[in-house]
């Protein structure tokens, strides 16, 4: 069976992936905007994406510093409890 601090480790990880899957989005939806726009194409739909794209990366930041300040939590209570 998994402690709190493992599950919180797992999640950590996962959002950290999360993080990196979203900032290789970011870079190649910016390559994609510049294209377009070297074609002389709109681009307010691509925009709109980028700007998603860029507010999910946002909260994934926050979920992880959140998970963070958790397993700082739990670590600490577990020294206190002395395990």
């Amino acid at each position: 069976m998994r402690t709190d601090v493992e599950r919180e480790r797992a999640a950590l990880a996962f959002a950290e992936r999360e993080i990196e899957d979203n900032e290789e989005r970011f870079a190649r939806q910016m390559s994609n905007i510049a294209a377009i726009r070297a074609g002389g194409r709109e681009t307010r739909r691509s925009e709109r994406l980028l700007a998603l794209i860029q507010a999910t990366i946002f909260d994934w930041r926050l979920h992880r510093a959140a998970i963070r300040q958790r397993i700082a939590h739990l670590e600490a209570q577990g020294r206190r409890e002395g395990r």
